[in-house]
């Protein structure tokens, strides 16, 4: 009884984790899939190229894409997103490689970063100074 519970709280654990670390074995199991594989789930040739090059170059990869099938987070970044954001400013800085600093934010990929850091900044809440701003506009 004792290791059924024990597999019953690892199953639930399993499912409720939903962070882009999750999804990497479904990239695992996407590993074998081949170019035409790729484009017959419906990828454009710029996701494809992304995809297979992803290992040497995650960012480039995630800062348009998710992980194949995590759902796509959009419109007003909610609360836990933005704790998640700002716990990755601190961890990592802004070093603007936004598609790696978004595999750690479940949904959203490095562009929404990017817009989201650059908001921020025309909000007031953060400084940077390297960001300029002319007539409102970084």
């Amino acid at each position: 009884k004792n290791e059924q519970t024990k597999s019953n709280n690892v199953n639930e654990d399993a499912k409720k984790e939903n962070t882009k670390e999750a999804e990497k074995e479904n990239v695992k199991e996407a590993e074998e899939y081949s170019t035409e594989d790729l484009l017959s789930l419906g990828w454009s040739e710029a996701r494809v190229k992304a995809f297979l090059s992803r290992k040497k170059n995650p960012n480039s990869y995630f800062y348009r894409f998710n992980a194949p099938g995590e759902p796509q987070a959009t419109g007003d970044w909610k609360q836990y997103e933005i704790d998640l954001f700002m716990d990755q400013v601190k961890s990592l800085g802004v070093t603007y490689r936004w598609g790696e600093f978004s595999m750690k934010i479940p949904g959203r990929v490095g562009y929404q970063c990017s817009n989201f850091y650059r908001k921020l900044i025309m909000d007031g809440v953060i400084t940077d100074p390297n960001y300029i701003m002319v007539d409102g506009i970084t």
